[in-house]
């Protein structure tokens, strides 16, 4: 035990909300208080914000004094064991507690012994049993100085002291739950099916588990208060015939007339589509749905029920059913999916579908209230069909392209590591040896770790520090500024370069990214905040994102026999945009006005942006304009329109091979304002727009909700990006993905959509 005096607890003890620290900190030890200092501070602000004072709560920490480096790893596990006792004795001693809020990892898990963490816990309700007997509901927060390092966590922090404020005013525990149905027997499934069909006017709620790389059962809810889990492996149903017959009813019911609900369906629709399922009048995507009512939030169904739906957690039921065979034979899945794990998988399920059911029931009232029901209806329900036809359609590749494009790749990355280790004078960059690797083919990749030490230790170069991690790096950025400032080491910097960038194009020309029949498969998601795509690996593991392949690999891909590819690229769109909308802010003259609006319309042979800009830049007639000024041109009318300033242009132009001092970018930052001094007055209307009224809302009517954020330049620089960034896709896909997916259909053309990038697509 400690001899340092010792932090006491604060409050009444007949306080309802008890708030629990895992232990102090440097300011907490030098007062003797909880939650002193900054995140004191911020804890108050929360509480006044939810309507609490901090002498109506009893705050108390798990270790009452700051640990040794103020690292809770430093305390010894059976002291640690001994103040954890002394904690349920504290709590038993209080007067009669409505809601315990554990702060962190360790006041959780001595409240719950919860296998969660307290970011995946926070926001549900669980409940605490006092030496007493007392059941006591238990709501975890993150704590405050985390959001020092996480600012948009103060979003959920807020959010969940709210919620802490209305539970401390009752008892209750009527927490939500339902029925499921987990072993149902071919007669349940027809009556269900009957069920369904004749109350085809409340949605039907939909998910897939795929446990051993095969859809492993399908479960369905037409209320958030009962569940029906289908199991589909044929060990469950005995024979191929029921199993076939199971088939069909899910075909039926996937069919019905009643809207789906599903949370990230594309996923679900990805492998129902093998068993010749489809999804009818797919109108309820609650990842959408979310996403239009506040794109900035995150969108997963845990995260969206904390936030909506009084429960306690689920998401830790395959940890706790021991899912580490999830990707075990199907024999053994088999085994196991019908065994003691097999009813808690298909509850998980269950529970996924009830509580995708009550989420869609609770936001389609809320965006029509906000008037975003046609946003959504219009820019994701009618996205579906599209994205889910081009994700299974793929992109074909030239099997004998793809490796010999490989084989020069692995030759050159041999040849590399062979300068490098001259370079070095001996110094072997490499990780250490992987048999599994090696065997497979795989070549050792460079280790950062020993990179690192070379350029720091070895040669003695100044520590280059991360601005995200604020870790040292040998990142990108790190060696190209050592290659601009340190001849010594300069050959084996761009060595290193070389083969970090060669690396990179092997990983798209893996065999292991390619279905059967040789072609790439991409997941498509409504992730940004922008409303543009994201794009990932496919559903079932293999392909890669489809947006980002490098134009060097695109040589490999090629169009299905007898066809040719198409590709429409919306030119210079962003700029266009903020052209038009820097000609609108008060104070431009007419004159001025017209010629914003002529280079923002004219066609590309008309008037090219990127060449003016590098005209502007380098002091040189259009005619004299370099491929690469060209560039240059192009990334510093970009960086301006959004207000980078020259330091941060500087690092991304070093990321692309182009070195520029600061300085030199700032100037051409400064040429772009003098050629186009009306964005700059278009940022201050921004500014003003989101200080009064803490958003935007693009021609399409999607917002963008600056509530929770800070109003500094990060968050200026978002709300500049904004409505040009979130115009692009929208015209993209309004004007050309779903009329040309339509099209397709109707006319039955031989032609498919095979990549949609955020300004292009590839037909």
């Amino acid at each position: 035990m400690t001899d340092r005096p010792l932090i006491a607890d604060d409050g009444p003890t007949s306080a309802r909300i008890v708030i629990i620290g895992e232990a102090g900190g440097s300011a907490e030890q030098a007062q003797l208080k909880p939650f002193v200092g900054p995140s004191g501070w911020r804890l108050n602000e929360w509480l006044a914000q939810a309507g609490v004072s901090r002498n109506q709560c009893y705050i108390t920490n798990v270790v009452p004094f700051q640990p040794p480096g103020n690292d809770m790893k430093k305390v010894p596990n059976d002291e640690l064991a001994t103040w954890i006792d002394r904690l349920h004795e504290k709590l038993a001693a209080l007067h009669d507690p409505y809601v315990l809020v554990p702060t962190g990892n360790v006041a959780l898990r001595a409240l719950t012994r919860a296998k969660d963490t307290i970011t995946q816990a926070r926001g549900f309700i669980q409940t605490y049993t006092d030496a007493n007997g007392r059941i006591v509901k238990v709501i975890p927060v993150i704590h405050p100085a985390a959001t020092f390092r996480t600012p948009y966590w103060q979003r959920r922090c807020q959010l969940d002291w709210r919620r802490i404020a209305d539970e401390a005013s009752h008892k209750r525990l009527d927490l939500w739950q339902a029925e499921h149905v987990t072993r149902p027997t071919i007669g349940d499934l027809y009556d269900y099916t009957e069920e369904v069909v004749k109350r085809s006017d409340v949605a039907l709620s939909v998910d897939i588990e795929t446990w051993g790389r095969r859809i492993s059962c399908v479960g369905f809810a037409q209320s958030d208060k009962l569940s029906v889990t289908i199991p589909t492996t044929l060990s469950y149903w005995g024979n191929q015939t029921t199993l076939d017959e199971v088939w069909q009813v899910i075909r039926a019911l996937c069919a019905s007339d009643a809207p789906k609900a599903l949370q990230n369906g594309l996923y679900d629709a990805y492998w129902l589509a093998d068993f010749d399922v489809s999804l009818r009048n797919y109108r309820y995507e609650t990842h959408g749905m979310h996403h239009a009512l506040d794109a900035a939030d995150d969108h997963n169904l845990a995260y969206m029920a904390s936030t909506e739906l009084r429960m306690m957690p689920w998401k830790h039921i395959p940890k706790d059913s021991d899912a580490s065979f999830k990707d075990a034979p199907s024999d053994e899945l088999q085994r196991a999916f019908d065994g003691t794990r097999k009813d808690m998988l298909a509850i998980y399920n269950g529970i996924d579908c009830c509580v995708q059911w009550k989420l869609a029931d609770i936001f389609e009232p809320r965006l029509k209230r906000a008037g975003l029901w046609n946003l959504y209806e219009t820019h994701y329900v009618q996205m579906l069909k599209p994205l889910l036809a081009m994700m299974r359609h793929g992109i074909a590749v030239d099997e004998e392209a793809r490796k010999k494009r490989y084989e020069v790749f692995r030759s050159k990355i041999d040849t590399l590591q062979d300068g490098l280790l001259a370079a070095t004078n001996g110094i072997d960059l490499r990780g250490a040896p992987n048999k599994k690797r090696l065997a497979a083919g795989k070549f050792r990749d460079l280790s950062s770790k020993k990179i690192v030490s070379w350029l720091y230790d070895t040669m003695r170069i100044p520590k280059q520090i991360s601005r995200a991690t604020g870790s040292v790096t040998a990142d990108e950025i790190a060696i190209r500024k050592a290659i601009l400032k340190y001849p010594k080491v300069a050959p084996a910097c761009e060595l290193i370069l070389e083969h970090r960038r060669t690396k990179m194009l092997t990983t798209f020309l893996d065999v292991g990214r390619l279905d059967a029949d040789h072609r790439l498969r991409s997941s498509y998601s409504f992730s940004p905040e922008t409303g543009r795509l994201s794009s990932s690996k496919n559903p079932k593991g293999g392909g890669s994102n489809g947006q980002n392949v490098d134009r060097e690999i695109r040589v490999i891909f090629v169009p299905d026999d007898d066809c040719i590819f198409v590709e429409l690229d919306e030119s210079q769109a962003e700029d266009r945009i903020v052209k038009v909308l820097a000609s609108q802010v008060d104070g431009v003259s007419a004159q001025r006005q017209q010629e914003l609006l002529w280079r923002a319309r004219a066609q590309p042979w008309e008037n090219d942006e990127h060449i003016r800009a590098a005209t502007t830049i380098f002091r040189v007639s259009p005619e004299a304009v370099t491929k690469p000024q060209r560039y240059i041109g192009k990334r510093a009318r970009h960086a301006f329109n959004y207000a980078m300033r020259g330091m941060t242009f500087s690092e991304q132009l070093l990321k692309d091979g182009y070195i520029y001092t600061p300085g030199a970018c700032q100037g051409y930052l400064d040429g772009i304002d003098r050629d186009v001094p009306e964005v700059a007055m278009w940022h201050k209307a921004i500014r003003i727009e989101i200080l009064k009224r803490k958003r935007l809302v693009n021609d399409w009517e999607r917002v963008l909700d600056f509530t929770w954020d800070r109003m500094d330049d990060d968050t200026f620089r978002r709300a500049y990006a904004f409505i040009p960034q979130s115009s692009v896709p929208s015209i993209l896909n309004q004007y050309g993905m779903i009329p040309l997916h339509r099209a397709i259909r109707a006319n039955g053309w031989r032609a498919a959509i095979n990549v949609n990038g955020h300004d292009s697509l590839l037909i």
